[in-house]
């Protein structure tokens, strides 16, 4: 069964977007960033991967 509601928020208080969260990229520690020479290994480590995987039977 499929169902859907529809509902209207209840809340007076203040709101904020992500951006309102963001700070100015001087503000941020050095230790926070890739060094450049690092970048292309967390490129790969981070990125989508196709790994073949067999199973003990042989099978994929």
């Amino acid at each position: 069964m499929n169902t859907s509601s529809f509902t209207t928020p209840v809340y007076e208080g203040t709101t904020m977007t992500l951006g309102g969260n963001l700070v100015d990229e001087e503000l941020v520690p050095e230790e926070f960033f890739i060094p450049e020479n690092e970048v292309a290994k967390w490129e790969y480590e981070k990125g989508a991967k196709k790994i073949e995987h067999t199973s003990k039977e042989g099978y994929d």
